[in-house]
C-alpha cells in the first residue's frame, strides 16, 4: 500500500480519474507500528545562565570582600598603589570568564543527562574555593 495519498476528481464524462499527489502529506497507516518517540536531549541553555547569575552576584561579593580585607589587614601598603589595583581589575575580569565555566558544564551535563541539581552548589563552592586562594595568595604575593 503506497503512502502517496492520491486525488480524486470528476471528469466532465462522469468518469473518476485519480492521480497520487507527490507533495501532500503521507497518511498514516494506522496497521504499522511507529517506533518509540525520539528523546529530547535538549536543554534550555538560557535558564541554566539566568540561574547562575545571582551565584555570579554572590561569587564577585565574597571575592571582593575578601580581597578589600586583606588588603586591609594584611597589605596596607597596597592600598595606594595604582598598579596593585589595575592587576586586581584584570583579574576580577579574568575570574569572571572563569565563572562561566560552571554553566557551561552544567549546559553539557544537562543535554547529556549527567547532571543533578546538586552539582551545581558543589561546582559553584569549589570555583569559589579556588578563586579565594588565588585571590588571597595574590595579595600576599603582589610586589
Amino acid at each position: 500500500m503506497s503512502n502517496v495519498p492520491t486525488e480524486v476528481r470528476s471528469t466532465p464524462m462522469g468518469v473518476v480519474e485519480s492521480e497520487s499527489n507527490p507533495y501532500a502529506s503521507p497518511s498514516t497507516d494506522h496497521g504499522v507500528v511507529q517506533g518509540p518517540p525520539a528523546v529530547d536531549n535538549s536543554c534550555d541553555f538560557g535558564k541554566i545562565l539566568r540561574r547562575w547569575e545571582p551565584l555570579r552576584l554572590i561569587y564577585n561579593l565574597v571575592l571582593t570582600t575578601l580581597v578589600l580585607l586583606s588588603v586591609i589587614f594584611f597589605s596596607p601598603n597596597h592600598l595606594s598603589n595604582l598598579t596593585f589595583w589595575l592587576a586586581v581589575m584584570l583579574f576580577a575580569a579574568i575570574s569572571n570568564l572563569c565563572f562561566f565555566i560552571g554553566p557551561a558544564l552544567e549546559g553539557y551535563g544537562t543535554y547529556f543527562q549527567l547532571w543533578h541539581t546538586s552539582f551545581t552548589v558543589v561546582l559553584f563552592l569549589a570555583g569559589l574555593g579556588l578563586a579565594a586562594f588565588l585571590a588571597l595568595a595574590f595579595v600576599v604575593a603582589f610586589r
